[in-house]
C-alpha cells in the first residue's frame, strides 16, 4: 500500500520547481529553509528529497535543503527569522502554526506548507484557486465541520465508546484547533444520546 502522503508531496516539489524556475542554469544553487516539528528523517521530508531530486535539484549540488531538526513550534519563529535574513528561495512549513508564523514574519519568500488543515479559515490564503499571497501548497483538510464528521464515525465503529479523551495543543496559533476542540465538545453530547437510546 502506497503511503498517503506521497501525493501531496508530489504536488509541494512540483510546486517547488516553479519557485526554483527550472531554468538550464545548473550552477544556481538554491536555498529551502524547513519549519517542522521532529527530526529531517520524517517521511515527508524523504518524499521532499527524492521528488526534488528526479527534477534535477540535487542537495550539495544544486541544492541546500536546512531542516533543523525542532520539539516544539516555539522554535520556529527564530528560525524563520534566520530564513529571512538569510533570503533563502522558498521557505517549508509543515502542519498550519508553522506557516502561519513564516507568513506573519515575511510578504516577500514563497512559502509552501504541507498538511495545512483549512488553509482558508487559518488565514493562510484567501481562497484555494487563488491565493493571492506568497503562501500555496498543500491542505490535510479544508473544513473543520470534518472533524464533527470523525467523530460520528469514531463512535460507529465503536458503538460501546463512552469516554474519550482528546489530546490538543492549546498554545498552538492555529485558530483551528480551538475551533475543533469546540466542534467535539458540542458533537459528543448527542453521541452519547444517540447511544444510550439504542440500548
Amino acid at each position: 500500500m502506497k503511503n498517503k502522503s506521497v501525493v501531496p508531496i508530489l504536488l509541494v516539489v512540483l510546486f517547488l520547481a516553479l519557485c526554483f524556475q527550472a531554468e538550464a542554469q545548473q550552477q544556481k544553487v538554491y536555498r529551502a529553509g524547513v519549519l517542522m516539528i521532529g527530526s529531517p528523517d520524517l517521511p515527508q521530508i524523504k518524499g521532499l528529497r527524492d521528488g526534488l531530486k528526479e527534477i534535477g535539484y540535487v542537495e550539495g549540488k544544486n541544492l541546500l535543503l536546512d531542516i533543523p531538526a525542532t520539539e516544539n513550534i516555539d522554535e520556529h519563529r527564530p528560525i524563520a527569522k534566520a530564513y529571512i535574513e538569510k533570503k533563502v528561495d522558498v521557505i517549508v512549513a509543515m502542519g498550519t502554526t508553522a506557516p502561519r508564523i513564516a507568513r506573519e514574519l515575511t510578504r516577500d519568500i514563497p512559502i509552501v506548507f504541507i498538511g495545512a488543515s483549512d488553509p482558508i479559515a487559518s488565514g493562510l490564503v484567501k481562497s484555494v484557486a487563488r491565493p493571492e499571497a506568497n503562501v500555496t501548497g498543500v491542505a490535510s483538510a479544508t473544513d473543520v465541520e470534518l472533524q464533527g464528521k470523525r467523530f460520528e464515525l469514531f463512535k460507529e465503529a465503536v458503538p460501546t465508546l463512552r469516554r474519550v479523551a482528546v489530546l490538543y495543543n492549546a498554545r498552538s496559533e492555529n485558530p483551528l484547533h480551538a475551533k475543533s476542540l469546540a466542534l467535539v465538545q458540542k458533537v459528543a453530547p448527542h453521541l452519547a444520546a444517540r447511544g444510550e437510546s439504542r440500548e
